[in-house]
């Protein structure tokens, strides 16, 4: 038999695979997980318009952005697109191919879909 560990994010073997956690998400969370997750996926989106139109703006092509921030042509779809989870280090990258800051990524992000800061 395979004992389990039971964590915040579900159930893990001993051998660290994911055994199905016991409830989703948004039950285990509550409502404010719903929330969080809406506003996160709208900010993920107005991410993405935002480094496309400075991509644009730049006239560079996504191979350049790439080029420039170390990630894929397709990792900068997927990010213009509002399709990629940003993580600290993607948005670094990003900032950087760009010249830009991250804080000046997200604030351009708050203020294109009029959302609080």
């Amino acid at each position: 038999m395979v004992s389990q560990i039971r964590g915040f994010f579900g159930s893990f073997s001993r051998e660290g695979r994911v055994v199905s956690p016991s409830r989703p998400p948004s039950q285990r969370f509550g409502d404010d997980y719903d929330a969080f997750h809406e506003e996160t996926l709208v900010l993920l989106k107005w991410i993405g318009v935002v480094v496309q139109e400075e991509r644009k703006r730049q006239k560079m092509s996504r191979k350049d952005l790439a080029r420039k921030s170390g990630l894929s042509v397709p990792e900068i779809a997927l990010i213009e697109q509002g399709k990629k989870n940003l993580l600290f280090e993607t948005q670094r990258q990003i900032s950087k191919g760009l010249g830009i800051s991250k804080v000046e990524i997200e604030l351009a992000a708050h203020r294109a879909g009029n959302l609080p800061l």
